[in-house]
């Protein structure tokens, strides 16, 4: 992973799990969930990252990955030059999903203080930025919903127009095909 060299480190992680976890442990399949985000592949990630939230409902560290995953693809959807609709609405439907994961991590942060004295000073400074990121992403939800919900108005004015013009084209095309025919038969 260090390399960059993602494709390698996911086939690796796959036969380490297989051979020796019986497909299960939570630290490799969360590696493995990043990993695929690294290269793209977010319904992969997503698949894993749900698979650990039904398995450890109470490690907000899974939820969190789960959150950033489908707040990472849907600004992968929102910076593309071109978006179908669909697209665009799958964006809108991965940040409504997100949103409320994140504000739940950040209420679960006052109901877990007692929890979290017993780490170590170490663990609960790192817990603390944890949450800190958590606030950030669940800031940053909702610019980006209002995003693509200008975007989505937009995909749609030009998926209009060119529908139209794919319809147009066919009319002229049409045309073409009948008096070509039209041409030939008055020749034979």
């Amino acid at each position: 992973m260090n390399d960059q060299k993602f494709e390698k480190a996911a086939i690796i992680i796959n036969k380490l799990l297989k051979r020796f976890y019986n497909g299960k442990n939570p630290k490799f399949e969360n590696i493995l969930a990043k990993i695929y985000m690294e290269i793209h592949d977010y319904d992969k990630s997503i698949n894993i990252l749900k698979g650990l939230m039904l398995r450890y409902p109470e490690d907000v560290f899974f939820r969190y990955n789960y959150a950033f995953c489908l707040w990472t693809k849907a600004r992968e959807i929102i910076s593309k030059r071109e978006r179908k609709v669909i697209e665009t609405l799958e964006a809108i439907r991965n940040l409504e999903k997100a949103g409320p994961i994140f504000k739940a991590i950040l209420y679960q942060k006052n109901h877990l203080s007692v929890y979290l004295r017993s780490y170590s000073d170490e663990k609960l400074l790192k817990t603390f930025d944890f949450y800190d990121k958590c606030k950030i992403m669940y800031d940053c939800v909702k610019p980006n919903y209002e995003t693509c919900k200008n975007l989505l108005e937009f995909d749609k004015r030009r998926e209009v127009e060119t529908l139209a013009k794919i319809e147009e084209n066919n009319q002229k095309l049409m045309k073409l095909i009948v008096k070509y025919y039209r041409f030939n038969s008055i020749q034979f």
